[in-house]
């Protein structure tokens, strides 16, 4: 949870301009996620900004210039078609007020992420960045922030993504260094009357356990939802039912000089499939990051894709860092918590080779990534019905993220 700036109260005028530019070159073959269904693809996002200061107020306004160009094939039958897509949005635009330096009031359209980001975080992997137009209040007092804040997600139509994000939220949130509690209230009506109120409350407690040059943390997190939706029972009708989830993390991490490694565990509720339970057990975090903590090739980014099954996830992360330079392997192990398929687990593997050139303006990183799913989940775009299937994928890209800044006052 980090503002961008704090303006001080006794601060003089100053106005500075510049860009974040992103660039990504890639390549691959993956059954399962369309985009990564290519030889080629490259995305471009331009994000040109001005930031004034002035007393206790902070501007910031922002415009993203997006690009997308690549040969992919939305069927795995069907042949590759050459798309090209441009978009310009608005990007952050907001105005913050600082009355005196424990508190800070913000509003506007804002990038934000909460905690460990795994139920509100902004996800900057996408082309086009979902940032929520939000009013949020924090107070900080002896090492503690208290924030609460509320607003809504909408981000552009033609992003996959979008229809699960047009949502209203409000947010309470304490932390202090690795600690911290969360409550999240979300709530949407579709566009065909589709109703759900969902809340999720949880939080991360830290362990730190340091002998000699070597230091191990141990976090648990976890979080329990509850709330009401609403679910199709025949072509005519709905019927509303409680809601009864949760989601627990295990996280070890540990450094010895350069060298680092952490091992993970998770789980997410869900529901046996083809069963009408009189509650929706699955648990969904549909602002959070899945790409970065459910696998670099998103087979689990749409929560439709497993959301009826639940999850279990196993990943271990080993780098190095080499003055400017990052290396990175990582594994996953995805299993299904309830098979699609009676006694026929679903299980996929995934592992990552990531190597990164970082500066304090320009971030270079070269990497790769091989899976294989041994059962599918729930890929309607692939198959026409649930069923045992074996698939693998790769993908190999390249990306350049670059920030320029320059005060003209």
């Amino acid at each position: 949870m980090a503002f961008i700036t704090n303006a001080s109260p006794n601060s003089v005028d100053s106005v500075s301009v510049g860009t974040d530019a992103f660039l990504r070159v890639q390549t691959g073959r993956n059954f399962f996620v369309y985009r990564y269904s290519s030889p080629f693809l490259m995305e471009q996002r331009f994000t040109p900004f001005m930031l004034f200061k002035t007393g206790k107020i902070t501007i910031k306004t922002s415009l993203e210039i997006a690009h997308r160009w690549t040969n992919y094939t939305s069927r795995t039958m069907q042949p590759y078609e050459y798309s090209r897509l441009a978009t310009v949005y608005a990007g952050e635009n907001w105005i913050s007020w600082k009355p005196f330096q424990q508190l800070e009031i913000r509003a506007g359209r804002q990038a934000v992420t909460y905690g460990t980001g795994r139920i509100f975080g902004i996800e900057d992997w996408n082309l086009v960045v979902a940032y929520p137009d939000m009013v949020r209040v924090r107070y900080s007092l002896l090492q503690w922030d208290f924030e609460i804040g509320g607003g809504w997600f909408f981000p552009p139509e033609f992003e996959l993504v979008a229809p699960l994000l047009q949502r209203g939220f409000h947010i309470v949130h304490i932390q202090r260094d690795s600690f911290f509690l969360s409550g999240l209230s979300e709530y949407r009506i579709g566009r065909d009357s589709f109703w759900v109120w969902r809340h999720t409350a949880g939080g991360q407690l830290p362990v730190k356990i340091i002998k000699g040059n070597a230091s191990v943390n141990l976090f648990l997190e976890g979080y329990f939802q509850f709330g009401i939706t609403d679910r199709v029972v025949s072509l005519k009708g709905t019927e509303r039912i409680p809601i009864r989830a949760f989601m627990f993390v295990l996280r070890a991490t540990g450094q010895v000089k350069s060298l680092y490694c952490q091992v993970s565990g998770v789980i997410l509720s869900g529901q046996p499939t083809g069963t009408l339970n009189d509650f929706e057990g699955s648990f969904y975090a549909e602002m959070g990051l899945w790409h970065k903590y459910y696998g670099l090739m998103d087979w689990y980014v749409n929560p439709s894709d497993w959301g009826y099954t639940g999850l279990m996830q196993l990943e271990s992360i080993v780098g190095i860092k080499i003055k400017n330079w990052r290396v990175k392997v990582l594994a996953s192990l995805f299993r299904s918590l309830y098979p699609p398929v009676p006694y026929t687990p679903s299980l996929s593997s995934e592992a990552s080779l990531r190597v990164s050139y970082v500066t304090q303006n320009v971030v270079f990183e070269l990497a790769g990534t091989y899976g294989r799913l041994s059962q599918c989940l729930r890929d309607l775009r692939s198959f026409p019905k649930i069923g045992p299937v074996s698939r693998e994928g790769y993908v190999i890209w390249a990306t350049t993220r670059l920030h320029i800044s320059k005060a003209i006052k």
